[in-house]
């Protein structure tokens, strides 16, 4: 558990050194951008390692219709994060569409696992969108384009829906009813 934790800090801190440190950012100059996607990527690898390794203490129990409910939350959380890339009119109303996306992602994990490691994993990331959200307040996404961005957004989102769907089936539980 203490490499999930880690992990989650570490992608905290790779997010967040700029805002909370911008001094420090500025001095390291050019290289800022691979500092902070080096501790990013520390900080996944250490999240992977540390939720797959991790001891599984049931906290709650998730209630039965929690699938239904993440299955319709991950689509949403994917139609955003396609948004966020279309750019359109839509993105720009929702203002940070991938941090919506990561806060829907977190609670839609959160409804089905019940555990320690999924509170630390789910609850860490989905609490970095939060706070992310609100210093990023203010600045949101200059809109590029119309509804033709956006329709292209939404079917990329219910593609990509499908992709993550099929992907986790193989490497992880399955996230559709019956499967």
């Amino acid at each position: 558990m203490a490499e999930l934790a880690a992990g989650v800090i570490f992608w905290w801190v790779g997010h967040l050194w700029g805002r909370l440190a911008p001094r420090a950012r500025l001095r390291a100059g050019a290289a800022a951008r691979g500092i902070s996607a080096a501790i990013i990527a520390l900080g996944l690898v250490l999240m992977i390692l540390g939720y797959r390794s991790a001891e599984s203490v049931l906290l709650w129990q998730p209630p039965v219709w929690g699938q239904h409910v993440n299955n319709g939350l991950m689509l949403l959380a994917m139609i955003a994060l396609a948004l966020a890339h279309s750019r359109g009119a839509v993105a720009a109303r929702l203002a940070h569409p991938m941090l919506l996306a990561t806060m829907l992602w977190s609670l839609a994990h959160l409804l089905v696992r019940g555990d320690g490691a999924a509170l630390v994993l789910f609850g860490g990331i989905g609490l970095w969108a939060v706070v992310e959200r609100v210093l990023l307040r203010g600045r949101g996404i200059t809109a590029r384009g119309g509804m033709r961005r956006d329709a292209i957004g939404f079917v990329v989102g219910l593609i990509l829906y499908g992709i993550v769907g099929y992907v986790h089936g193989i490497v992880g539980p399955t996230p559709f009813p019956g499967g």
